[in-house]
């Protein structure tokens, strides 16, 4: 397990020189130590719920991309094709649209250096496998579609929480919305690719008596898309937890963005989560996932999105004490990051 060095503050709030490392020490379980005060997490974890739109592209194929416009892979996988069906007849409840369009979570419309992008909503629901997230250029569809949060308001905004069992949205309630970071607590991601020493076990569910609700598909989810080749894990506008770390959460785990190798994230002022990971097909504990919220983007091209996403995991022993913490992230030391 690699150590995590007592945090001293990021100088710059760009992408600079990769992070160093400052002399290890201890951190403060569960982050709780910094000196100032944490909103409670509820207050920033709603539940949440897909904004599914149908689109149709311009041409046969078109790359996704990270929310800077950056292709995820350099080499011209990680794509959307016209050639897509779906598992069942067009329902946009279910997430399916007609056979040749591909489906966006058109909760925003990003503007970059370079351009406009939606979010590509993969995963379940196409009758491929293997179908990646990522954001789509505006530019390489035949028309674009009213995203839920109006252009004329930036990302800071947040997008409405969904009200469980309806199809209604409470905007008094908002996930993704902006903070201030704390000033103590600036990280670069670090990807635990899946099938190293440091991964999240593919075995720790965050539901009781599941076998497909895994915690590694958020730590290193393009491993499992497309041809597998690209790492990167997931901003989410709400995480799939409540505060309680038990409870789950409605719609919990909606992905906003993703977040590659060495990407800034910076924590704000609101507690973490630290959730419950149970056995498969049980509700025996096996360990603990810690989630945190802050503000990040994939360089200074892109504009700063807000959410969840993964800190750390810890295995809990049969005594019932826990291993040291596994960090997914690497803190930046005092030139910069």
């Amino acid at each position: 397990m690699r150590s995590l060095p007592l945090v001293v503050a990021c100088a710059g709030m760009g992408l600079l020189a990769a992070c160093g490392d400052d002399a290890p020490t201890s951190v403060p379980d569960d982050l709780a130590a910094i000196g100032q005060p944490l909103d409670a997490a509820d207050n920033w974890n709603y539940p949440n719920d897909n904004y599914f739109r149908c689109v149709s592209l311009k041409n046969a194929s078109a790359p996704l991309r990270h929310e800077d416009f950056s292709p995820i892979s350099a080499t011209g996988g990680y794509r959307v094709y016209n050639s897509w069906s779906y598992d069942g007849a067009y329902n946009l409840e279910t997430g399916f649209c007609q056979p040749g369009q591909v489906r966006l979570d058109a909760h925003e419309l990003l503007q970059t250096t370079q351009g406009r992008v939606y979010l590509h909503k993969g995963g379940q629901g196409y009758a491929q496998g293997r179908v990646p997230y990522g954001h789509l250029w505006i530019g390489d569809l035949q028309a674009g579609v009213t995203p839920q949060r109006p252009e004329s308001e930036p990302p800071e905004n947040g997008i409405p929480s969904a009200i469980p069992g309806t199809s209604s949205w409470d905007s008094t309630r908002r996930n993704g919305r902006g903070c201030t970071p704390t000033g103590t607590y600036n990280y670069r991601m670090h990807i635990t690719a899946q099938g190293t020493p440091e991964e999240l076990p593919s075995t720790w569910q965050y539901k009781p008596y599941q076998t497909s609700s895994r915690y590694n598909k958020y730590a290193d989810a393009g491993a499992e898309q497309a041809e597998g080749t690209e790492h990167y894990a997931y901003l989410l506008w709400s995480w799939l937890h409540k505060g309680d770390g038990v409870t789950t959460s409605p719609g919990g785990g909606m992905v906003r963005a993703l977040i590659k190798e060495g990407q800034p994230f910076y924590r704000c002022g609101v507690e973490s989560i630290d959730s419950i990971a149970y056995a498969p097909d049980s509700n025996t504990e096996i360990g603990r996932v810690t989630a945190i919220y802050g503000k990040t983007r994939a360089s200074d091209g892109g504009p700063w999105v807000y959410g969840w996403t993964i800190h750390s995991h810890r295995a809990k022993r049969a005594d019932g004490t826990y291993d040291p913490r596994v960090f997914h992230l690497t803190t930046c030391p005092s030139t910069g990051c």
